[in-house]
């Protein structure tokens, strides 16, 4: 194969289709926690048992789809068809078996993992390096009021 626009194209595709499911199985362990599931165990359970079927319906369609592109005659095609059942053989093999199995082992559950930890601790960075900016350099006659920090939570 050569690498041309047309596989560059294909390419940015297959980029889009890898992620699809990883995404959707994602987004639905997240959203087990907003609705009272709270272990890693049940909120797996719960992405696979809401959105497996239709991780699996998806690629199956978008699979046999492609495998009907194997049987034309322009090669562009058939290498994109190809590329594409690749493609989604194996990201629905990762996304069910490897991304569920890491979520059901270190997934985020209660404040572990995920993103609220960081942003709270990213903004006590900032408060304090806001309070030490306040501190007035010593070629500067200006009384400052002394202020006690405020402790960070997580800390």
């Amino acid at each position: 194969w050569t690498l041309g626009p047309g596989e560059c194209l294909a390419g940015t595709v297959v980029v889009g289709l890898a992620v699809d499911y990883v995404i959707h199985l994602g987004q639905t362990y997240v959203e087990a926690a907003r609705i009272g599931i709270d272990t890693r165990r049940e909120r797996s359970t719960f992405a696979l048992s809401t959105m497996g079927s239709t991780v699996i319906a998806g690629a199956s369609t978008t699979f046999f789809a492609a495998l009907v592109m194997q049987f034309c005659q322009i090669q562009f095609f058939k290498q994109m068809s190809t590329l594409i059942m690749l493609t989604i053989v194996y990201s629905l093999v990762y996304s069910l078996f490897c991304f569920m199995a890491l979520m059901y082992i270190v997934g985020p559950e209660g404040d572990f993992g995920g993103c609220s930890w960081c942003v709270s601790r990213a903004r006590c960075k900032a408060r304090r390096g806001l309070e030490s900016a306040r501190q007035v350099p010593a070629h500067r006659f200006e009384a400052v009021p002394p202020t006690t920090p405020e402790k960070c939570p997580l800390e």
